[in-house]
């Protein structure tokens, strides 16, 4: 998947395990924004480290926007939560900020679901900051009551809690991807 946007062109593809270090530092930048919002907490938590992002690659599980000759310029990991394609984590760095990558990586992600025939994509995120809630709401994401959650969604749920990730206002987001009426088509 090839796109411009915003007079940047990205290719997503599956990331590649000499590039564990780049995603590391993309999302270290990508998380110093946090401050902005009066969340220096959020941006002094640690990536991932590279065990874990090498184990994502392995299961083919990472997707990275790259600009012609470049490095990655974002990457999403993906896991599987109670049946659903889950979006664990979506990072951009800042220099290639508001350009589309975190949306071809969304795509990306949407488009291997839909494919897979899997009916929706989750994500857990902060609802007020820009970046989060706000943007995957614009992506077709809509928020997701507890009482619907799976076995496997309630416990990242405290896993977050543990982590102090819900000090500040946070939710769940679906977007459902195939309609149980129809069979046909993406939906918001």
């Amino acid at each position: 998947m090839v796109s411009m946007v915003g007079g940047r062109v990205f290719r997503v593809r599956l990331a590649e395990v000499a590039e564990v270090p780049r995603l590391r530092a993309v999302d270290v930048a990508a998380g110093r924004l946090f401050r902005a919002v009066g969340m220096a907490e959020v941006a002094a938590h640690p990536p991932p480290s590279g065990r874990v992002l090498a184990e994502y690659v392995g299961r083919a599980a990472v997707w990275v926007a790259v600009p012609p000759g470049g490095r990655p310029a974002g990457f999403v990991l993906t896991d599987v939560v109670d049946g659903l394609v889950h979006v664990a984590q979506l990072s951009v760095h800042p220099a290639f900020g508001r350009r589309g990558a975190g949306r071809l990586l969304l795509d990306r992600v949407v488009a291997e679901a839909a494919a897979a025939g899997v009916s929706a994509v989750t994500l857990t995120t902060f609802r007020d900051v820009p970046w989060n809630g706000p943007f995957y709401a614009g992506q077709g994401f809509v928020e997701w009551p507890r009482e619907c959650w799976g076995a496997g969604l309630r416990e990242l749920w405290r896993c977050e809690e543990r982590e102090g990730l819900t000090a500040w206002p946070r939710l769940v987001m679906r977007r459902v991807l195939v309609s149980s009426l129809d069979g046909v088509g993406v939906r918001g």
